[in-house]
């Protein structure tokens, strides 16, 4: 099961489209996490700025949504 970050992984209040397409939420960014899903894809946070440094891709809900769905 693909790993994950971010807080479109785990939107409160509603279930996860994260969790629909079998991907395994995470509490940060590990080099073992292959994506990272981010509210601003373009997000300078701390999760943001250490999968940039380690080459893993961020994308918004709605890329999840649009190409795992």
């Amino acid at each position: 099961m693909p790993e994950a970050t971010g807080p479109g992984v785990e939107p409160a209040g509603r279930p996860s489209a994260a969790r629909a397409v079998a991907v395994a939420p995470k509490p940060g960014v590990t080099k073992k996490v292959r994506l990272v899903v981010a509210a601003d894809p373009d997000s300078l946070s701390g999760k943001a700025r250490k999968a940039r440094d380690y080459g893993i891709p961020i994308v918004g809900e709605e890329w999840l949504l649009a190409n795992l769905g």
